[in-house]
């Protein structure tokens, strides 16, 4: 199964469709117009943990390459950059609302994820990667809709257990879509595209910021 290949907006959550380049470089939504930017995004912490291991096999190979000088060696180290190059590159992109700190107070919650799919663990993560946006609908306790469906912006996640997740997520500053959350305990379905993938439950509320 394919993750949702739907690029939405940061700020209101429509469909954007930027060609793929230029990256690093600020876009600007056609709808909102507010401003937001490429950015590789993974799950949680781990792109920090990743780095820290490149940044040391760098330093290792410029290490031994001035103890030990040879042409075979330095094949071995070009070989050896450029793998390290590849995992330098982030495995999901997503798009981050950019100078938004001093416009926007945004409610953060926590909450518990279980998919409900056969998925691989990569493929969970990808779901829950830092700032990737997906489609919710809120249900009450018989799974009845309360909601529309809306996105939800994620923030942070952890593993709990092989399909169990905790996430804080939040909503999108100028999505047409509103709802409040008044009680927690709250039920939610995630989808990719019209297909359910996982379902919450709301746990907490999360320090504004």
């Amino acid at each position: 199964m394919k993750k949702q290949i739907i690029s939405r907006c940061p700020w209101c959550g429509h469909e954007i469709k930027d060609p793929w380049m230029n990256i690093t470089s600020v876009k600007k939504c056609r709808l909102c117009e507010h401003e937001y930017i490429y950015s590789g995004c993974e799950f949680g912490e781990e792109n920090k943990i990743r780095n820290i291991r490149i940044i040391m096999l760098i330093l290792s190979v410029v290490f031994t390459y001035f103890i030990v000088y040879s042409q075979v060696f330095m094949y071995l180290a070009v070989a050896a950059l450029s793998i390290a190059q590849y995992l330098i590159n982030p495995s999901q992109i997503n798009n981050k609302r950019y100078n938004d700190t001093d416009i926007f107070t945004y409610k953060r919650y926590s909450a518990d994820i279980t998919f409900t799919e056969e998925l691989r663990k990569k493929q969970k993560k990808l779901y829950l990667s830092n700032c990737n946006i997906i489609p919710v609908c809120f249900v009450n306790d018989e799974n009845i809709p309360v909601s529309h469906t809306i996105c939800i912006y994620i923030e942070n996640a952890a593993v709990i257990s092989e399909n169990k997740f905790e996430c804080t997520f939040s909503f999108l500053p100028l999505s047409e879509v509103k709802f409040n959350i008044e009680d927690f305990g709250i039920g939610f379905y995630l989808f990719d595209d019209k297909r359910k993938i996982a379902e919450g439950v709301v746990t907490g509320k999360k320090d504004a910021f």
